[in-house]
């Protein structure tokens, strides 16, 4: 029951998840340089794990707001959900 359970709600964000991102990637804004924000935020530079390791990722989209505007809402919106985790018997 508790599977069931667990298995619905993931399902349910992946869900969620996917229409979110076919929403964003069917309205993309197009930059002037003819490149979408998806485009231009994935050709940026990774980040270096040990300069970020207590990173906010929720206060790093909210401050990415001006650059990624769609993208920003998105991961906001998604980063918002709570994990839930239950102990298997």
């Amino acid at each position: 029951m508790i599977d069931d359970k667990l298995e619905s709600t993931s399902s349910a964000v992946s869900k969620l998840l996917f229409e979110t991102l076919r929403i964003a990637y069917e309205s993309q804004t197009i930059t002037s340089a003819g490149k979408s924000q998806l485009d231009l935020y994935l050709e940026e530079p990774k980040l270096e794990f040990a300069y970020y390791q207590d990173l906010d990722i929720l206060e790093h989209w909210k401050n990415q707001k001006h650059r990624y505007q769609t993208l920003a809402l998105m991961s906001c919106d998604v980063l918002a959900i709570p994990i839930t985790t239950v102990a298997l018997e």
